[in-house]
């Protein structure tokens, strides 16, 4: 078996995680936080192959929850008291169900002393974060000030604000406990289709935007 290169020693060295730089300066953006994505990613790519029990009551008990909100809500908004009972249940048990999961994932920690750190962090949950930011601010400045140009400002300031959110996420999403499983999924799923939506949307823009960057044809 041939010995691991010199540059794959380099990006699975996980010793430089425990002395991070302060999170304010450009080190930590530059240089730190480029190395622990590569590390995460490089240590995914060497575990994949191994089987993980996947507990699939988890995603059919919040299927069941998402289903009773979706089927009671139409008639709770009518009156219904079925509707509400429905709309009750369903959203009750899915809380129930994820401050199980974060209330018995805090007990584990505490036991054990452990905190959250940059070992596992999830770059799918930090990318997806960056896109849901971008996402956020394009529709949402192009709607409320009618102008592509606004629109594109708006992004901007939201891809600053998902990256932030994103370090944060990324690093505590495990704090959800066997519920953040299925965060990590949604991620990964948002992380295929919000390019695409992005796309959608600076087309429809654009082709609603005159040369001045506001919408014509009103």
């Amino acid at each position: 078996m041939s010995e691991p290169s010199p540059s794959n020693q380099a990006v699975t060295d996980a010793s430089f995680l425990k002395a991070p730089p302060p999170f304010w300066s450009p080190a930590f953006h530059v240089r730190f936080l480029p190395r622990v994505i590569a590390l995460r990613i490089a240590q995914w790519r060497r575990t994949r192959n191994e089987r993980r029990h996947v507990m699939i009551e988890v995603p059919l008990a919040i299927f069941g929850c998402l289903i009773l909100v979706v089927l009671g809500l139409p008639a709770a908004v009518k009156g219904s008291v079925l509707g509400w009972g429905s709309t009750l249940v369903g959203a009750g048990a899915l809380l129930a169900l994820m401050a199980w999961s974060v209330v018995g994932e805090w007990r584990a920690r505490r036991q054990e002393g452990y905190r959250y750190d940059y070992a596992v962090f999830m770059p799918s949950v930090f990318c997806f974060c960056v896109l849901l930011g971008f996402s956020a601010g394009l529709i949402a400045g192009g709607i409320v000030y009618d102008s592509l140009t606004v629109g594109y400002l708006w992004a901007g300031a939201g891809l600053v604000l998902g990256y932030l959110a994103g370090i944060f996420a990324a690093r505590w999403v495990h704090a959800l406990g066997f519920m953040g499983e299925w965060f990590v999924y949604l991620a990964i799923l948002g992380m295929v289709f919000l390019p695409f939506e992005d796309l959608i949307v600076i087309f429809i823009f654009a082709s609603k935007s005159g040369g001045d960057g506001v919408w014509t044809g009103r």
